[in-house]
């Protein structure tokens, strides 16, 4: 069981990974992803439930350098909310993004059913997602992509923990407005570290699960 003490900790100053996995020292802070939120507000229920032993991953804004951690607050019909302490979001289906909160444009939401199903399945192929986003006058904008998903080979990650044995898988999307690459470490079904594209002027968000 990870201490209160260490879960405090890595709400303020996690790890960040790149598109490879190795680790990269941190300095970022949450007052640094406030800025990028606009919220300089922190969530009392986040710090209460990350000092319960509430399940904990830990993010970053690649493209930006910024670190922080997120708590599991909802779980429902196999769809995980995870909040920050500034009350930012991400929305995850076996670690697949589904959207995001306060970062941003709004994603709303995702149809992943798809890609979802061949990584997990470490299975190559073409595949189609959908995302919804809210655009201006509140006007919900649905974009469609074509991807492309292959096998990477085996690859370890280490969880502090312990060390995973998992099967690095890549899927690669076009649309008509966006292009982006996404990267998950699969182990058993599941998606324990990730980089993906988080949306227009948020970009490249790393995850990675916390163990303990």
């Amino acid at each position: 069981m990870i201490s209160k003490v260490i879960r405090l900790t890595l709400l303020a100053a996690p790890v960040l990974f790149a598109g490879c996995d190795t680790l990269v020292d941190p300095n970022g802070t949450i007052a640094q992803l406030q800025q990028v939120t606009g919220n300089d507000r922190e969530n009392p229920e986040v710090l209460r439930a990350a000092q319960a032993g509430g399940a904990l991953l830990q993010i970053g804004l690649v493209e930006r350098d910024l670190q922080t951690a997120v708590v599991l607050e909802t779980q429902r019909d196999g769809i995980d909310t995870w909040r920050s302490v500034d009350g930012a979001a991400l929305i995850t289906e076996n670690g697949m993004l589904r959207g995001t909160r306060g970062l941003s444009m709004v994603w709303l939401s995702s149809d992943v059913s798809q890609p979802l199903a061949m990584v997990t399945r470490l299975q190559d192929g073409k595949v189609e997602r959908f995302h919804s986003y809210l655009g201006g006058e509140d006007q919900v904008v649905t974009r469609s992509y074509v991807c492309d998903i292959d096998t990477r080979g085996p690859r370890e990650v280490n969880l502090g923990v312990r060390v995973a044995q998992t099967v690095l898988m890549r899927e690669t999307c076009y649309g008509l407005d966006d292009e982006f690459f996404n990267l998950y470490w699969v182990e058993n079904g599941r998606i324990i570290q990730s980089r993906q594209w988080g949306g227009p002027g948020v970009g490249a968000i790393s995850t990675r699960v916390v163990e303990g």
